[in-house]
């Protein structure tokens, strides 16, 4: 198997006022389809925070993904990176108390 690195930061107990970003999730081609990122977060989501994720329009598998784990569009948005247009979609989930309440995240 060939070697890995994962680095993990976190600010504060859930992020900025209760939210927390979900910057990076990937699972390495030869483990895809086993449901790690399933547990990966489900493990994000019992911390009880409400999760925000930017997924690119290009990775509908990504989508589904999180889709499938009670994610629910809030926009598209678009990034400008080295001179590049990037277009992701904002998914989110609402956490604790707010479950399924998305109202707050949508400013």
């Amino acid at each position: 198997m060939a070697a890995s690195r994962c680095l993990v930061g976190e600010d504060g107990p859930n992020g900025p006022g209760g939210l927390s970003l979900i910057t990076l999730l990937e699972v390495v081609p030869a483990h895809r389809g086993r449901g790690i990122g399933t547990r990966l977060l489900q493990a994000l989501q019992g911390e009880g925070a409400a999760l925000v994720a930017h997924v690119s329009i290009h990775r509908p598998r990504v989508r589904a993904l999180y889709l499938a784990a009670g994610f629910a569009p809030l926009r598209r948005t678009v990034v400008e990176h080295r001179g590049h247009a990037l277009p992701f979609d904002v998914l989110a989930r609402a956490g604790g108390a707010d479950d399924g309440d998305l109202s707050r995240l949508n400013a």
